[in-house]
């Protein structure tokens, strides 16, 4: 289960943390409100730069050196915290 998504420079998202409670999560807003990039951003997470369907250099937010991005996710997993 996903517990928490912390995003810096990713994207539009200078700041951003995201708490999940137990259920189902329903991620909804605008257009251009940087949904997408969430879920690119849990990608991002498990699989690295791999995973992104354009350079590293296209995902951080505009201005901010590659170095400032990082993402930080928290899963549970059979009450294992990873």
């Amino acid at each position: 289960m996903l517990k928490t998504l912390q995003l810096t420079n990713f994207r539009k998202h200078r700041t951003l943390e995201l708490n999940f409670t137990g259920g189902l999560q329903i991620i909804r807003g605008d257009s251009e409100a940087g949904k997408t990039s969430l879920s690119e951003a849990i990608i991002y997470a498990l699989f690295g730069a791999k995973g992104l369907r354009e350079p590293l250099a296209n995902v951080v937010t505009y201005d901010e050196p590659e170095g400032s991005l990082k993402v930080r996710l928290l899963l549970d997993f059979d009450g294992v915290e990873y």
